[in-house]
């Protein structure tokens, strides 16, 4: 368990249409369940990883360490997945 795998699963929710799919169906703060798709996919990672690697995440991609068009992609791909937060 580790928050590079969280960051793998993050990464894979945004190139996926079906997983992110999967997990955008589920309510705001349902992270367990995150947990157990992630699971079934072959990411396996700890709440505190995950919550971690979404911190990790937002700070690299979304508060303009990368281009404004990539930053602005992520952030609507990812804006309905459990543990993100709209900015």
């Amino acid at each position: 368990m580790s928050k590079e795998t969280a960051l793998d699963f993050i990464n894979a929710l945004k190139n996926d249409a079906s997983l992110r799919m999967k997990v955008s169906q589920l309510g705001p703060n349902e992270v367990d369940s995150v947990l157990d798709i992630a699971a079934l996919s072959g990411y396996v990672f700890s709440k505190e990883d995950y919550l971690a690697a979404i911190k990790t995440y937002q700070k690299t991609f979304v508060t303009g360490t990368l281009d404004q068009g990539a930053t602005e992609g992520s952030n609507n791909v990812l804006s309905r997945v459990p543990g993100f937060q709209r900015r």
